[in-house]
């Protein structure tokens, strides 16, 4: 077991998904010294076993989950809080199609969403530093996204990938950027907005000069009633920022 370095843990496709607890994988990665790689497919998660590691020291190359779901029908999402606060560093982390019932849809709801949020919630993975983060999430892209903002992983991440549905999620992108750390952090950007709806959005960028004579970009996507959503509102302060994809868009430029 102490020259494992890649582990797979995936549940049938069809019927009831099975049961794994934060607990035994607690165990699991105790047993397994050398893991760097870590991937859950069709499982349900459980917290009812786990108990919070104050000093985590468990690295990771990769941590992908697809299909995980949250064991408790009233989760608010605490099953992966507990499975993050596992883990001192992940180079890269995927999260695809994870589900729990009760997250906040926006950056407003995320502010009155106290009791996980918070970084005194026992689960709370602070510590955790993340180099590399991909969302493909229908609903809870805003979730993560306020979630990471307040962990180690504001000084770490170079790279933020991010499937975008809902003009919600726009929003979210724009508060995590204007973060100073992540600002100075982040080196690539990359939104796509092909599984927008109700419709693929027109991204504006302006382009100009300020009062004070800095050069200035302003990116924003004009929603279907003529909205102008702020995607990344002068990028100034993005000093590490070194690509930007957007994909699933119509363009127009503004000068």
């Amino acid at each position: 077991l102490a020259v494992v370095k890649v582990l797979h843990l995936k549940g049938k496709a069809y019927g009831l998904k099975p049961l794994l607890t934060v607990g035994s994988l607690q165990g699991i990665l105790r047993a397994l010294p050398s893991l760097q790689e870590l991937r859950l497919d069709t499982v349900r998660l459980d917290d009812t076993d786990f108990v919070p590691c104050s000093k985590p020291s468990t690295t990771l190359s990769a941590l992908t989950l697809v299909s995980v779901d949250a064991n408790n029908a009233s989760s608010e999402g605490g099953e992966f809080l507990a499975l993050l606060s596992l883990f001192r560093r992940i180079d890269s982390l995927f999260l695809r199609f994870v589900h729990f019932n009760k997250y906040p849809a926006t950056t407003a709801d995320a502010q009155e969403h106290p009791a996980l949020l918070a970084v005194t919630h026992p689960y709370f993975p602070s510590k955790l530093e993340v180099c590399d983060l991909r969302l493909h999430l229908p609903r809870h892209t805003v979730f993560f996204l306020e979630l990471f903002k307040r962990t180690a992983t504001r000084r770490t991440l170079r790279s933020l990938r991010v499937t975008c549905r809902t003009t919600e999620k726009f929003e979210a992108i724009g508060s995590l950027c204007k973060d100073a750390d992540i600002g100075r952090s982040l080196e690539k950007l990359e939104v796509d907005l092909k599984y927008c709806i109700p419709r693929t959005p027109v991204l504006v960028i302006y382009t100009g000069y300020s009062l004070t004579f800095h050069f200035y970009h302003v990116i924003v996507v004009r929603t279907e009633n003529g909205t102008d959503i702020p995607l990344l509102s002068t990028i100034d302060h993005l000093q590490g920022l070194r690509e930007i994809t957007l994909s699933g868009l119509c363009l127009a430029l503004n000068t």
